[in-house]
């Protein structure tokens, strides 16, 4: 079996580290991505209520927070520190929505 564009563990975590204050942009910025957005949230919503989640691979903690307001106990990983920052500052600024970002962030 040919195996191509294979990245070690620090290549993957540097790679999603770069792109951490854009992953969301990126990822769910047009029609289609908030669409998929919509779908999964909605699939989430009607499978896990107010139950115990692990999170394998978090990101910016979409679900996190969705899951959290449904009463859930979450508890999350990822490999990259950064995104876990983000997600954290995400959760912060669900919670106070005029919370200024800090210039990193944006």
């Amino acid at each position: 079996m040919r195996q191509k564009h294979l990245r070690t563990t620090s290549q993957l975590q540097e790679d999603y580290d770069q792109i951490s204050p854009d992953y969301d942009r990126m990822r769910f910025g047009t029609h289609g991505g908030k669409y998929v957005e919509m779908k999964e949230q909605e699939f989430v919503a009607r499978m896990i209520g107010g139950s115990s989640v692990l999170e394998v691979g978090t990101a910016t903690g979409r679900f996190a927070v969705s899951l959290t307001k449904r009463g859930a106990e979450y508890t999350g990983v990822d490999l990259s520190q950064r995104m876990f920052w983000f997600q954290k500052l995400l959760r912060l600024r669900s919670l106070h929505p005029n919370l200024p970002l800090p210039p990193e962030a944006c």
